[in-house]
């Protein structure tokens, strides 16, 4: 992208597939991974006009300092 911000009105960052519930209507079957703080920080960087929304399975269970930590680079 060489550099160049992009506009987009609202960004859905699925930082984790974790979750408590097991909903019968989910389509996450199982766990793969959690968005680390880095790649927050970058689409931040890249789309800084826009709203970011954080998605998951369950952002919650991410813990407090993990989002506090993600809210501090937006």
């Amino acid at each position: 992208m060489n550099g160049e911000r992009r506009l987009m009105g609202t960004i859905y960052l699925k930082i984790t597939s974790r979750c408590n519930i097991r909903c019968r209507h989910c389509f996450i079957k199982k766990y793969i991974g959690d968005m680390s703080p880095e790649v927050i920080s970058r689409t931040a960087k890249l789309f800084p006009s826009s709203s970011i929304v954080f998605h998951g399975g369950e952002p919650t269970l991410m813990g407090t300092s993990y989002i506090e930590d993600a809210i501090s680079v937006l």
